[in-house]
């Protein structure tokens, strides 16, 4: 049957910015129907922000996965160089990395115009105790499944370069120009016990993915962790 589903943006102090409600049609068992709100949300003031959606199906047995919760950064456009980060700037979580030191992950950013020019990554490594470095790459999207598609940079940074318990950051030779869409930021290691930093401090963006070999996937701990990528 048709369901009520409320949707709201909160500040960092849970005071609600703005909210509205729809009702879908009546849905199939894996259908996806996509709503649009009437009330928009314009920020004036630059943070953090957390979109929540609520469903309320009458009659719901299980309505213990009814709330869910996304990140929003909101940045000042006003600003030459803006900084694209999903984490909160503090390490808090174990840090990732693969057994066999062959593995990655990778954020994806959504710009907040067009164009724009990618001219920095930054990756903060909280561990190297084998002394590996690292690959950095950009990626366009537009790969099947909300994956990425073709590399648009990759740099190696060797273990001399790398500073670990600190963001190690990389300019691009060429700044790479997004017309539309998001992009893509890896980080592949280069050999085992190289460790990415993590951040599990709510709220999550779920815009994480990890990379094991040359493939892409959904990051499987996207919904209570951030890795530490920025651009």
């Amino acid at each position: 049957s048709p369901f009520g589903v409320n949707c709201k943006i909160t500040n960092s102090v849970n005071t609600i910015m703005v909210q509205d409600n729809a009702t879908t049609n009546a849905l199939t068992p894996a259908q996806i129907q996509v709503l649009t709100m009437n009330n928009t949300f314009s920020p004036v003031t630059s943070g953090t922000y957390k979109f929540i959606t609520t469903t309320s199906l009458a009659g719901d047995i299980v309505n213990t996965n009814n709330v869910d919760s996304q990140e929003i950064v909101v940045v000042d456009t006003t600003q030459m160089n803006i900084r694209l980060s999903l984490d909160d700037n503090s390490v808090n979580g174990a840090g990732l990395s693969w057994s066999g030191g062959n593995g990655g992950a990778g954020m994806e950013f959504v710009p907040p115009f067009y164009p724009c020019r990618v001219k920095q990554l930054h990756f903060f490594i909280v561990a190297n105790d084998s002394s590996y470095g690292f690959y950095a790459k950009v990626l366009a999207s537009g790969g099947p499944n909300g994956l990425p598609a073709n590399i648009l940079d990759s740099i190696f940074v060797p273990a001399s370069s790398v500073t670990i318990n600190a963001w190690n950051n990389i300019t691009l030779a060429t700044p790479i120009q997004i017309d539309s869409g998001s992009f893509f930021v890896s980080w592949n290691m280069g050999g085992n016990n190289i460790t990415l930093g993590q951040d599990i401090n709510l709220p999550i963006s779920n815009r994480s993915f990890e990379v094991l070999g040359n493939t892409w996937a959904i990051f499987r701990y996207r919904q209570t962790q951030d890795l530490m990528i920025n651009a």
